[in-house]
């Protein structure tokens, strides 16, 4: 139950979204996942692993574009490396289950995905949802990434399949029915990774060498003996080290599949704490201006009127931009610099609106916990990323 009481001495809180490695998995559960090929470094928040992949992808480039020289003082990407390079930070949790689709009825236009004001559950962070590195793009059906958004659109399909039969809301996901269908589809994400994780120890292996090194795997940090469970760490799979946190919060299983199942339930836990947490901030965060209130009266509100005047600014940038486009063309400078500033006025008028909507959904956790649970499942779809 979330409160927002301070947590007692000496108690500190685990960080199960931007802390990894020893943190919070227990040693057992680190062998388990790195002989799964998964480093326990790699889970957390949807922007960091983004930030893993990202930075992989910029260490390979680095390599492969360097001279023979210049590598001799560039660390070589290991096959973990060549594997986070490919990969999409993905959710483990279907971020359409938790809120609302299209585009906002305000005229801006302003899409679901990211928007906390358009969550059907409390406390979800599309930012901050638990996440691990997939292979490929969700778009790409034969890739790690595709195959999980394959096998979550076939437990969406028979959810719509099981409230028809039992006359239940068409589109209700509760809570027990998305957990049990989210711990199903971590198997087969882990049974299609071991195949995915040869894709990356063949470029480990063919990738340019450094001075000095007979091959490419010499140049990967013996990339060839890497994916092996003697040399885990020159692989970039990481090491088992002791958990460096409170023996109630390490995460602890018989099995890689359930290892990460606990904590990916914990992360998400975890998301909706913080939310309860930062109540104050985000009321800070959506108090107008006092320059804004001055010779105004309520009602309505005065954080209300400063969301109607944040609103106005965004569709008056938003037709600029039109405008600039029909007379300068799309591709002009003077268009760009329009296009900047909507950017601006929409963001600014976005983040008035969630801080508003979080301080709601933070309260309803904190004063009638769990607050609204119950997720979203829509018709299974292709285009993921426009709904």
């Amino acid at each position: 139950m979330a409160t927002d009481a301070p947590t007692p001495p000496p108690h500190v809180p685990v960080n199960y979204l931007e802390k990894g490695k020893s943190a919070f998995f227990s040693e057992r559960c680190q062998e388990l996942l790195i002989a799964a090929k998964m480093n326990p470094g790699w889970f957390g928040s949807y922007s960091k692993v983004d930030k893993l992949c990202v930075g992989a992808k910029a260490k390979c480039k680095r390599w492969d574009e360097a001279t023979e020289q210049e590598r001799e003082n560039l660390a070589p990407p290991t096959v973990g490396d060549r594997y986070l390079a490919d990969c999409q930070s993905g959710h483990l949790v279907r971020d359409s289950n938790f809120r609302e689709s299209g585009p906002s009825s305000d005229g801006l236009g302003r899409p679901a995905r990211g928007d906390p004001c358009r969550n059907v559950v409390d406390g979800y962070l599309e930012e901050k949802a638990a996440s691990i590195p997939m292979l490929g793009s969700a778009q790409d059906p034969q890739s790690e990434h595709g195959r999980h958004t394959l096998n979550e659109e076939a437990d969406i399909a028979r959810q719509l399949e099981h409230n028809r039969l039992m006359g239940l809301p068409a589109n209700a996901y509760p809570e027990k029915d998305r957990h049990r269908d989210e711990d199903n589809r971590t198997q087969s994400f882990l049974d299609d990774h071991l195949e995915k994780w040869r894709t990356a120890e063949k470029k480990a292996l063919a990738q340019p060498q450094g001075k000095g090194s007979a091959s490419g795997a010499g140049a990967g940090g013996s990339a060839a003996g890497a994916g092996g469970p003697d040399d885990a760490e020159g692989a970039g799979l990481g090491k088992v080290t002791a958990p460096n946190c409170a023996p109630s919060d390490v995460v602890d299983q018989e099995s890689a599949a359930e290892c990460i199942n606990s904590w990916r339930k914990k992360a998400e836990a975890q998301m909706k704490q913080e939310v309860v947490a930062s109540i104050d901030k985000n009321k800070l965060e959506h108090t107008a201006p006092d320059e804004f209130i001055e010779n105004r009266k309520k009602p309505p509100s005065y954080e209300e009127q400063y969301q109607d005047h944040l609103d106005e600014e965004a569709r008056v940038a938003k037709r600029e931009h039109k405008k600039a486009k029909r007379k300068y063309g799309e591709n002009d400078p003077r268009t760009a610099a329009v296009l900047q500033a909507r950017k601006a006025k929409m963001a600014e008028a976005n983040s008035f609106r969630s801080a508003g909507c979080l301080v709601e959904q933070g309260e309803r956790m904190r004063d009638f916990p769990p607050g609204r649970t119950t997720g979203r499942v829509s018709p299974p779809y292709t285009n993921w990323w426009a709904r």
